[in-house]
């Protein structure tokens, strides 16, 4: 069979990848690129993988030596993290001076109105990534 791993992407195109990636990659990556520089037969052969996938044998045994394939749950923050987290946002950072340069010259309602900003901001933050 001639025909790539991925169909449309070159070798030449991919080792050129390589090259460039080579340096903040891990080994793990590393392996997937050299992997998929590989004809369909020999990726196959060097994942020690067939066309027609795994048996069950084969995953119980995987997953016995690497554990079950499921993502790492992220960090929970608590309400007052999260806010602080969204604080440290340059655009907020620079509201804040606003507002703060503006209460200390005397200009209440700029400050009041920047503040509401910022709040807005921070707020709809939260709210779109805790859908």
């Amino acid at each position: 069979m001639t025909k790539n791993l991925f169909g449309k992407i070159t070798p030449a195109g991919l080792s050129q990848a390589k090259k460039e990636a080579s340096e903040s990659v891990t080994d793990h990556e590393k392996r997937l690129l050299e992997v998929c520089c590989k004809q369909l037969d020999n990726a196959l052969f060097f994942m020690k993988s067939r066309e027609e996938g795994l048996v069950s044998k084969e995953v119980e045994d995987l997953r016995e030596e690497w554990g079950p394939n499921d993502l790492g749950q992220k960090k929970k923050h608590g309400f007052i993290m999260e806010i602080l987290m969204r604080c440290k946002n340059p655009l907020v950072i620079q509201l804040l001076v606003i507002a703060s340069i503006s209460l200390a010259t005397g200009d209440a309602a700029s400050a009041i109105i920047v503040g509401l900003m910022v709040v807005i901001s921070v707020g709809l933050s939260y709210y779109q990534e805790s859908k």
